[in-house]
């Protein structure tokens, strides 16, 4: 159960536990370094106090959110459906969460999902990665990781 109505913080687990917070934080995310029983321990606090990992403090400190956005131009489309399905399960067996953005063929909308993407920290594609893009029938648009830049193909 959640301390006082607020969100359990790995302190509220290292204070139950007696172990430090750098330990409580290695033990959640399975570090090898770590004896199985102080990480089942830890675990056992964590669940016991309702903790729920805070995606946002793990994605500034590794840099990467595992987040990434689909934009698409037409969800009711039955050919962007079937694309989305695949990529959305695709991304998500390599551990991704998937945000899905409909702009309903508008260049504006498109525009305002890409900078909404790149706002809420979605990550971008690798440099020397496959490119990713967002296509709508009527435009195309690249973000690259390397230069942080939308620039548009068509």
């Amino acid at each position: 159960m959640p301390i006082d109505d607020r969100r359990v913080t790995l302190k509220d687990i290292a204070e139950k536990t007696g172990f430090t917070v750098n330990t409580v934080s290695q033990a959640l995310r399975g570090s090898p370094k770590l004896r199985e029983e102080t990480k089942a321990a830890i675990r056992a606090a964590a669940k016991e106090l309702g903790y729920v990992h805070n995606a946002l403090a793990g994605s500034l400190r590794s840099g990467s959110s595992r987040t990434i956005a689909i934009i698409v131009g037409d969800t009711s489309n039955l050919r962007f459906s079937i694309q989305l399905h695949a990529f959305e399960l695709a991304f998500r067996t390599l551990g991704y969460q998937v945000i899905v953005m409909n702009t309903d063929e508008t260049a504006q909308y498109e525009l305002d999902a890409v900078k909404n993407a790149v706002r809420s920290s979605v990550d971008l594609p690798e440099p020397d990665g496959p490119m990713t893009t967002i296509t709508s029938p009527r435009s195309m648009l690249t973000l690259t990781s390397s230069s942080a830049l939308i620039s548009p193909l068509l």
